[in-house]
């Protein structure tokens, strides 16, 4: 039973079981310093994983932040996602294929976009530039093509800064 000096939760939304992290905006800066620490250590599936889910969940985020605007285009928030991840950023098709991956331990079914993933066992430090041999995460795509992970988690990033800003005025320093 909770006394005067407890903190209330709200129970309508995201934000009374998330922390401190309230916000569709919050939570696009948590995604910024999951990318912060993965750069730190690129080889890391641990930090690759939390990058993608904290990735693909900003789609919640928004969708609920922002539903007063969006349920009349999307009633539901998967015609939502998939408006986004086939329309506007494909990549964030990989990082949902990612999350459900880690999530399920097993394929989705559905629409897969991702074959698998892997480390690339590279010669060289990471320190080096990309132009030697270094390691790094790779994505595996059904089409038999290879995507580096950091490649997409950066387009995926670029695209929720462009987009945020477009559709919901956020600004940025």
């Amino acid at each position: 039973m909770p006394n005067g000096n407890q903190t209330r939760i709200n129970l309508k939304n995201m934000a009374g079981r998330s922390f401190e992290i309230a916000t569709a905006r919050d939570f696009y800066n948590k995604l910024l310093e999951d990318y912060a620490a993965f750069n730190e250590d690129p080889t890391s599936s641990r930090l690759a994983i939390n990058c993608a889910m904290t990735a693909w969940h900003l789609s919640d985020w928004i969708y609920y932040d922002y539903q007063s605007t969006l349920i009349t285009l999307f009633p539901k928030i998967r015609l939502y996602q998939e408006f986004l991840s086939i329309q506007h950023c494909t990549d964030l098709e990989i990082m949902r294929c990612i999350t459900n991956g880690s999530k399920h331990c097993a394929p989705h079914n559905g629409k897969q976009m991702v074959q698998g993933t892997g480390i690339h066992k590279g010669v060289f430090a990471k320190q080096f530039s990309r132009q030697h041999d270094i390691s790094y995460l790779k994505v595996m795509l059904v089409d038999g093509s290879e995507a580096r992970f950091e490649d997409v988690l950066e387009r995926v990033i670029a695209f929720w800064r462009t987009y945020t800003i477009s559709q919901f005025g956020w600004t940025f320093n």
